[in-house]
């Protein structure tokens, strides 16, 4: 599976981060990668499928990502789920 290390979600519901394991060419791994919109965000099994379809196994998040929601008390992803479930 496709996984992204140093990842962060940005403002406009996309995933940036490091991608390992693309299942072709296109992205050799360890490249920095903007990702289609996220759609599906599964806090539990770390995982999250993006508008083109890419499934993305979440690792390590940045730290000033993680700094952010801790300082905003969100736990990773919360507020995008609730977001991408009030659009549907």
């Amino acid at each position: 599976m496709t996984r992204l290390e140093n990842w962060f979600i940005t403002r406009d519901e996309r995933l940036s981060g490091n991608v390992y394991s693309y299942p072709n060419d296109r992205h050799w791994d360890g490249k920095e990668v903007l990702t289609s919109q996220i759609v599906n965000l599964d806090n539990d099994m770390k995982t999250a499928i993006t508008k083109s379809g890419t499934i993305y196994h979440l690792g390590t998040p940045t730290s000033d990502y993680v700094e952010y929601l801790l300082a905003t008390n969100m736990p990773s992803g919360k507020i995008l789920k609730a977001r991408l479930n009030n659009n549907n």
